[in-house]
């Protein structure tokens, strides 16, 4: 079983806290969390690494977090080198613009778009490479310099059916009690059937992520039946 640290002051200092009436909702029991993830259909969402990786770690992002910046631009390539090039971890990263970030809808749609034409993480990579203020007409000059369709790129961006697969990541985002960005639900087990789940908010250090899948990996390989476990670093109604 995975607990993170009890630093929940330190965590909301690391990321964008969500400002709604939602935030300070009773957390999700273990149990539900395990049941929403495991019927949750990720198979549509941008991932890296391989699928039948025993751990996963599903982000969930905004791109207009300067906190998601911080862990795209660190610590993910670290976790990308050992865990998800080994084949020991599938990361898989879901859209939740908040609605305090005026952008955050828009570039959550460009990504979207870039990963229908096989591109997102070379989008991913340039938004938070510079996450300057920006508008439709620059994200198409960066769509076409990645290399992507501009006709269907500009089609996508304003496609009622992009604008529902963002909400749809959202809303799994709610059932599995995010409450900022950047969110972070690691898991063992397969697709279908996961366990263990912890939850962890904000831009954490390599280490923590190091120290979880580990213990994760270990219990994997040891055959221990699965159970639920919630990080203690995530906000509550009390913070």
């Amino acid at each position: 079983m995975v607990r993170a640290s009890n630093t929940i002051g330190v965590a909301l200092l690391a990321g964008c806290a969500l400002v709604s009436s939602y935030a300070s909702a009773g957390r999700p029991s273990p149990q539900e969390l395990a049941r929403v993830l495991s019927k949750a259909d990720l198979e549509q969402l941008p991932s890296l690494g391989e699928h039948s990786a025993k751990v996963l770690v599903l982000e969930f992002g905004d791109f207009q977090c300067p906190y998601c910046r911080q862990h795209a631009l660190t610590t993910m390539s670290q976790i990308l080198d050992k865990y998800i090039r080994t084949g020991k971890v599938r990361y898989v990263f879901a859209q939740f613009p908040l609605d305090e970030h005026n952008q955050a809808r828009l570039l959550a749609a460009a990504a979207r778009c870039a990963h229908l034409q096989g591109k997102f993480w070379e989008l991913h990579a340039a938004l938070f490479r510079n996450q300057e203020p920006t508008d439709e007409p620059a994200l198409q000059q960066r769509a076409t310099q990645l290399g992507l369709s501009p006709s269907d790129f500009t089609h996508c961006l304003h496609d009622s059916g992009t604008s529902s697969e963002i909400n749809a990541e959202k809303h799994l985002g709610e059932r599995l009690g995010v409450a900022g960005t950047p969110w972070f639900v690691i898991a063992r087990g397969e697709a279908g059937h996961w366990s263990d789940v912890t939850e962890a908010f904000g831009a954490r250090p390599f280490e923590f992520f190091d120290q979880a899948i580990t213990e994760l990996l270990q219990t994997a390989r040891s055959g221990v039946q699965p159970e639920g476990a919630i990080a203690a670093s995530v906000p509550s109604a009390a913070q």
